[in-house]
């Protein structure tokens, strides 16, 4: 028996209606991948691109944690929490020489994925 899930692709801003079948020993791959016709708007169309979410998501060229650039210019892998909290620190260390104005959010490309802004503040 085929279980399909429906979804949404998160590559563009229109939000393709999907359907995704998942596989693999963890769950994590996506076997097939297909238009959703019973979405209102994208009714069955989906790009290539939502065609391709398996190899986004597990390409073996995906990151699959953060990386601090070491002094002679390569890269050492770190933890979450010390990204996040370096990432901060440099932002901190921009508003404190040059005040919070020189600090600007810019949400673009089309991506689905609108959420991330609305964290910033």
């Amino acid at each position: 028996m085929e279980n399909w899930q429906q979804t949404a692709c998160i590559l563009c801003y229109i939000n393709c209606g999907i359907e995704v079948r998942q596989g693999g020993e963890d769950g994590r791959r996506f076997e097939r991948i297909r238009g959703d016709k019973a979405h209102p708007a994208s009714q069955g169309y989906t790009c290539q691109k939502a065609l391709r979410l398996d190899h986004y998501q597990n390409g073996r060229h995906r990151l699959t944690s953060p990386l601090r650039r070491r002094p002679d210019g390569t890269y050492e892998e770190i933890d979450w929490d010390t990204a996040v909290a370096e990432v901060a620190a440099g932002i901190q260390g921009v508003i404190d020489r040059h005040g919070g104005e020189s600090i600007l959010y810019y949400g673009a490309g089309g991506q689905g994925n609108h959420l991330g802004g609305s964290y910033l503040s």
